[in-house]
């Protein structure tokens, strides 16, 4: 497999199932002036749906800026 995932997780689990079905990825980890947890953090009657769709964008957002 030629493909490359970039993983913007830090999820020792996450990279473990990826290695077992032979998955190549690369990290993608935040820097020392990025607030991951800060980031995470669910905002005060925030929906589920709502969480999910800001987290993503702003991991994305920092990936692609580290890339």
């Amino acid at each position: 497999m030629t493909d490359l995932l970039y993983l913007a997780s830090q999820s020792p689990r996450r990279r473990q199932l990826l290695d077992q079905i032979g998955v190549r990825h690369e990290l993608l980890l935040p820097g020392a002036d990025e607030d991951a947890e800060g980031l995470e953090a669910v905002q005060p009657g925030e929906p589920p749906e709502a969480y999910c769709a800001r987290v993503t964008a702003a991991k994305l957002d920092a990936a692609l800026a580290r890339r």
